[in-house]
């Protein structure tokens, strides 16, 4: 099973319209492109676990602090 929380900073949570894809903010996750960047994971039932979480990326993630992310909930 994959941490979602670090010994660092995660922030801002938000449960995509799919109720199986977590975004967050964190500095605590590699690769970082400075400060706090986005993350998602996705939860498997079948598993019961969450996946490795996966940067964003550039642009969405910068080298400032990225802090809140929404989706619409039509998905």
């Amino acid at each position: 099973m994959e941490a979602i929380n670090t010994d660092e900073q995660e922030f801002t949570p938000f449960i995509a319209a799919d109720n199986v894809t977590l975004f967050f903010a964190s500095n605590g996750h590699k690769p970082n492109y400075g400060g706090l960047d986005f993350y998602f994971t996705r939860y498997d039932q079948a598993t019961d676990s969450w996946s490795k979480p996966m940067n964003l990326g550039e642009p969405i993630n910068t080298n400032q602090d990225e802090m809140f992310i929404t989706l619409p909930a039509s998905g």
